[in-house]
């Protein structure tokens, strides 16, 4: 009865389970798995329900030989996982777990196609703005507020070379490095032979802010004692009709 009652808790609230699946195990007695996903916070500023997405500088490198995106989709997606712990682990952003597009173009996929434009605002994994919206008037403007220059766990080096294959406008333009600076040379610096190894940048899908946990803590200890207490009565209630 008391895991059937922590379970209607645990699906009532939609945040971090870092903590708040912890409140909910400690307060009712059910045990929980550990952990060691990578959790992003919700970066400065933003309200609940406003929407964001993560950017992020891969740590392991690759060339730029394959014409197929979903390479490059994959290289960024398999490496953020490594940054969170390797397989079996993800990066979460409350009970949403992130799932990853590289910011590249083959001949056949522009990265602003690649990407999406949803007119957000696009942060580092630290809270940094990088760009008030992910569309031609932000990411694609030739100008960022800050460069992309980050992993998702570590801050980077400022002047290592990233693929694209990108002009500033978001669409294609054959193999490009590039130095982390925030202006046009974020994505578009100068070619180089494909068969160099460089990092890449990644970017997450379209996230929805949802209440940090110190706040969903308290909610959840609130639902959890309503749901111990119709436990408790629920008992009281069996013994005496066996009385």
């Amino acid at each position: 009865m008391i895991e059937e009652e922590a379970r209607k808790v645990l699906n009532m609230v939609a945040c971090s389970r870092g903590g708040l699946a912890l409140v909910v195990a400690v307060v009712l007695g059910v045990g929980i798995e550990a952990s060691a996903d990578l959790i992003i916070s919700t970066p400065s500023g933003l309200n609940p329900g406003d929407q964001f997405r993560i950017v992020f500088l891969t740590v392991g490198t690759t060339q730029a030989t394959s014409g197929d995106i979903g390479y490059y989709n994959t290289f960024v997606n398999n490496d953020a996982i490594s940054q969170a712990g390797g397989i079996g682990n993800n990066v979460l952003y409350g009970s949403t777990v992130l799932t990853w597009t590289a910011i590249a173009s083959t001949n056949a996929v522009s990265a602003i196609s690649n990407i999406g434009s949803f007119g957000v605002p696009v942060y580092l994994g630290s809270g940094t703005r990088i760009t008030a919206s992910d569309t031609e008037t932000g990411l694609w403007s030739g100008s960022l507020l800050a460069p992309i220059n980050e992993f998702l766990t570590d801050p980077f080096f400022y002047d290592t070379s990233v693929w694209t294959g990108t002009l500033t406008t978001g669409s294609s333009a054959g193999s490009f490095t590039l130095a982390n600076k925030s202006n046009g040379e974020w994505v578009e610096t100068e070619a180089v032979p494909s068969n160099f190894s460089n990092n890449m940048y990644g970017i997450s899908q379209v996230l929805t802010a949802v209440p940090e946990p110190a706040t969903c803590t308290m909610a959840v200890a609130g639902l959890a004692g309503l749901a111990l207490s119709m436990v408790r009565r629920r008992k009281r209630a069996s013994r005496s009709e066996a009385n």
